[in-house]
């Protein structure tokens, strides 16, 4: 939300605050998952009761414990990766220690040796805590997971076992 003119400095400062930090929390999540997914580094930047959700393809995780489960499994399969987060979209709340967000994922990558792309919608809730923000539910939509040779055309979503 856009603080009117008429807000208080200090409340509108705060906003603009809020809104850059969320988005270094997203770039420190994306470079810490094409840094290899270190599962004890990317749960430093979720709520303890947080929500990873991949929907079918990915499946859904609650909690550090399985968030570092789900990253150290992935890291076995993704040789590499490179996440482009684009139009992201951040709505801070009135309370100025929640938000929403929404970004746009577009990911070359390499998985089980094989080269594949990687599109989808991230939507994620952010809370304010002691050690700054973080992500407490974060939603991936997978628009395609295709492998590269063959387009989203021929074939949308490979299977990933």
């Amino acid at each position: 939300m856009t603080e009117p003119l008429s807000a208080p400095l200090e409340t509108r400062v705060a906003r603009l605050e809020a809104l850059d930090d969320i988005r270094a929390l997203q770039m420190a999540y994306v470079r810490f998952c094409d840094g290899g997914f270190p599962p004890d580094r990317i749960d430093e930047l979720f709520t303890p009761e947080c929500v990873w959700d991949g929907g079918d393809l990915l499946g859904r995780h609650a909690g550090h414990a399985e968030l570092r489960t789900h990253f150290a499994d992935v890291a076995t399969r993704l040789e590499w990766s490179l996440h482009y987060i684009v139009s992201g979209d951040i709505e801070v709340a009135d309370d100025l220690a929640s938000a929403g967000s929404t970004w746009y994922l577009w990911q070359p990558l390499t998985i089980n040796g094989t080269a594949a792309w990687h599109m989808g919608r991230y939507r994620e809730q952010h809370e304010l805590t002691r050690a700054g923000w973080r992500i407490s539910e974060l939603v991936l939509t997978v628009d395609s997971f295709t492998p590269f040779d063959r387009g989203w055309v021929a074939q949308r979503f490979m299977p990933l076992g």
